[in-house]
C-alpha cells in the first residue's frame, strides 16, 4: 500500500469528484492512477503491434520466405546447442 499526500485544493477536488460520482475519494484516486499511468509491457506492445503492421503482408511467396527463414533460424539454434553441448545436450524443442 503507498500513502500519498496531497495539497488542501488537490484534496478537496478530489474529494468533490468523488462525491459527484458517489465514489470514495481513495476508489476515486486509484482509478485516475490506473487510467493514466502505463501499463506493464504496455510500450513494448506497442512496438512490437507496430512492427507487426508494418511488416504484414498476404503476399504468399514473401510468406514462405519467412517461414523458411524461421525454420533455418530454428534448425542453426539447434545445431549450435549440439555443437556447443554435445549430443546429449537438452533439445531446445521436440
Amino acid at each position: 500500500m503507498l500513502t500519498i499526500a496531497v495539497d488542501g485544493q488537490l484534496e478537496d477536488r478530489l474529494k468533490r469528484a468523488a462525491k459527484t460520482c458517489g465514489a470514495d475519494p481513495q476508489v476515486l484516486a486509484t482509478q485516475v492512477l490506473d487510467a493514466n499511468l502505463p501499463k506493464a509491457n504496455e510500450a513494448t506492445i506497442r512496438l512490437l503491434t507496430e512492427w507487426e503492421a508494418r511488416n504484414a503482408t498476404t503476399d504468399a511467396a514473401e510468406l514462405q520466405r519467412r517461414q523458411q527463414q524461421g525454420e533455418e533460424l530454428m534448425n542453426n539454434l539447434a545445431r549450435n546447442r549440439v555443437e556447443s553441448e554435445g549430443p546429449r545436450s537438452r533439445k531446445l524443442w521436440p
